[in-house]
């Protein structure tokens, strides 16, 4: 990240995961939380520039291949007004899978009692099971 000119590039984007999981013969837990250090980037349009802080709740979703929600990471910051954008970047250290497919991670922005989905991420998850005794 540029501190100048708040610019960022993106070097490393991932579409598709694919992941190699061992499990015990007994085990049975059908989402598995997969360690994975990345960062989601948002960036959306403020509405109501007057204002120079405010408080912004958001939620990340994981969807499965089904749009089950598997997972739900609140966030709440403190974001002053630069301009008509505002950029987040969002440090998570995992996913939460269940199985091979297409999944979705949606941003929601929580403002009372209104839901504004902000963005929504499509990504692909290869899961292969190798059982162990």
């Amino acid at each position: 990240k540029d501190a100048e000119s708040f610019s960022v590039s993106f070097i490393n984007l991932f579409e598709k995961l694919t992941v190699n999981l061992e499990q015990k013969d007994n085990e049975t837990s059908p989402i598995v939380f997969i360690p994975y250090k990345h960062e989601l980037v948002i960036c959306w349009q403020i509405q109501d520039s007057s204002i120079d802080k405010r408080e912004i709740e958001l939620e990340v979703h994981v969807l499965d291949p089904s749009n089950n929600s598997i997972g739900t990471m609140p966030i709440t910051f403190e974001a002053s007004a630069q301009g008509k954008t505002l950029r987040v970047n969002i440090r998570l250290d995992g996913i939460p899978v269940s199985t091979s497919g297409d999944y979705l991670m949606k941003v929601v922005q929580k403002e009372g009692q209104d839901n504004t989905v902000l963005s929504e991420i499509p990504f692909e998850i290869e899961i292969h099971r190798k059982v162990t005794a």
